[in-house]
C-alpha cells in the first residue's frame, strides 16, 4: 500500500481531517502491507477504546498515535 492509501485508510478509520507528519510517508513505504494492516488494525483499536494513545508530551491539545512494534519500529500519527 503507498502512503497516500496508507493515509487515507487512517483517516477512513478515524473518521476526521488530521494532519500527517511527513514521516509517516517514508514510514509507510518502507514497511510491509502486514505491518501496515496491523498498525491499522491497532488505530481502529484505539478509535474504538480496547487500546489507549500515548498523550503528545509537548502538545496536550494534540492526540498522538505511537506505535511499538517487538522489533524496535516505531510510528507517530
Amino acid at each position: 500500500m503507498k502512503a497516500n492509501e496508507f493515509k487515507e485508510a487512517v483517516i477512513g478509520i478515524l473518521n476526521q481531517d488530521i494532519k500527517f507528519d511527513g514521516h509517516v510517508e517514508k514510514v509507510a513505504e518502507s514497511i510491509t502491507e502486514h505491518r501496515q494492516e496491523k498498525i491499522l488494525g491497532w488505530i481502529k483499536e484505539c478509535k474504538e477504546g480496547a487500546q489507549r494513545p500515548e498523550p503528545c508530551k509537548n502538545f496536550r491539545n494534540l492526540i498522538s498515535f505511537i506505535y511499538k512494534s517487538s522489533d524496535n519500529h516505531r510510528v507517530v500519527y
